[in-house]
């Protein structure tokens, strides 16, 4: 066996591009062209904003209230426009001055604004005619509500500012000269169920000397596991997710 000169090269493992929570959600939305532009508003770190690259669109915008964020976004996606700003300000700044946008989306925003009606406002004024936005907001009819009540997460101060029901969402809507194009069936899940029960029973010192632990924190996600099914059983969405047009 000296004499035989076998070498054997391993095969390289392929590896799964595993599609994003946001691409998967929207792939079969959204009209894609390189020519439509897209704004996201509250774009956090990007990902969604690098999610809709991926689609191919190649005029995509995203604004975010932290600088800190923004910086990181502008280093680590190329050719997406990011900018910081305010929610009073965001429609008047150079970067998307003058613009229409086919596509916006406001995830998980409107809950956090002052006054949502005067964000709808602003968007209104930065959607084409033939323009969609998309709007994800928690509902305020979920289980973890009907059941925690104010230590419910969602109702956690002073994140949440406002809480909308479906019929809630659909009248601030009309109210703006908009319509609910599309009902987006919406499985996301609330976490949190733990850390409301502590704050219900006043143990939460206790929960967060237990969160240490490796073993409590797989049964406390197994918790929120086993709520969020009873949920999705029970038909009462997390969260409400409507396609809006004029």
């Amino acid at each position: 066996h000296n004499q035989n000169n076998f070498s054997f090269k391993k095969k390289p493992k392929k590896i799964k591009k595993v599609k994003s929570f946001w691409y998967k959600k929207y792939k079969n939305l959204l009209k894609i062209s390189s020519q439509k532009r897209v704004l996201d508003i509250g774009c956090g770190t990007g990902e969604f904003c690098f999610d809709l690259k991926k689609m191919g669109f190649k005029k995509i915008y995203g604004f975010d209230s932290d600088i800190n964020i923004i910086k990181k976004n502008m280093n680590n996606y190329k050719n997406i426009t990011f900018f910081q700003s305010n929610f009073k300000e965001f429609h008047n700044k150079q970067q998307i001055i003058n613009k229409k946008f086919d596509y916006i989306f406001l995830h998980g925003v409107l809950e956090h604004a002052f006054k949502p009606s005067n964000l709808i406002k602003k968007i209104k004024k930065l959607l084409k005619s033939s323009g969609r936005f998309f709007i994800t907001v928690p509902s305020g009819e979920n289980l973890q509500i009907k059941i925690l009540k104010s230590y419910s997460w969602v109702m956690a101060a002073p994140y949440h500012r406002t809480l909308f029901t479906k019929k809630g969402l659909e009248i601030l809507i009309k109210k703006n000269k908009l319509k609910v194009f599309k009902k987006i069936p919406n499985k996301d899940k609330i976490w949190g169920w733990t850390r409301g029960i502590s704050w219900l029973t006043k143990t939460n010192n206790n929960y967060l000397i237990w969160r240490k632990d490796k073993n409590f924190r797989k049964f406390d996600f197994l918790i929120d596991e086993i709520f969020e099914k009873i949920s999705t059983d029970l038909s009462m969405e997390q969260y409400i997710h409507y396609e809006i047009s004029y």
